[in-house]
C-alpha cells in the first residue's frame, strides 16, 4: 500500500510554473495513483482538486456510493486518499 506524501517530501518539492508542469511531476512520480478529480474557482483563481490514492478498493468504493447518490462515512474513506491541490499558478498544498 502506498504511503501519503510526508511534510517534509511537500517542502522538498520543486517550484512549478504552472498545473500542468506540476500535474506532470506528480504524474512522473506516483504514476497512475494520482487522479483529477474536480476543478472549481477559489479567490478568482483555478483550482484542481487531485488525490494520491492510498487504498484503490477503498477509494473505489466511495466514488461508487457518491455517485449512487449514497452517504459516504467512516474513516476509511478519509484515509483511502491524499487531497492534493494545484493551483493554476502551479502552487500546490498538500492536505496532511
Amino acid at each position: 500500500m502506498r504511503k501519503w506524501i510526508s511534510r517534509e517530501e511537500e517542502a522538498e518539492l520543486p517550484e512549478f510554473e504552472s498545473f500542468e508542469d506540476a500535474w506532470e511531476f506528480f504524474e512522473k512520480r506516483y504514476g497512475k495513483d494520482v487522479v483529477l478529480e474536480s476543478v472549481e474557482f477559489i479567490n478568482e483563481k483555478k483550482c484542481y482538486f487531485c488525490g494520491l490514492i492510498i487504498d484503490w478498493e477503498s477509494y473505489n468504493e466511495m466514488v461508487r456510493l457518491f455517485e449512487a447518490g449514497e452517504p459516504v462515512i467512516g474513516m476509511k474513506y478519509l484515509e483511502c486518499k491524499q487531497p492534493i491541490q494545484i493551483f493554476e499558478d502551479g502552487s500546490v498544498h498538500i492536505v496532511h
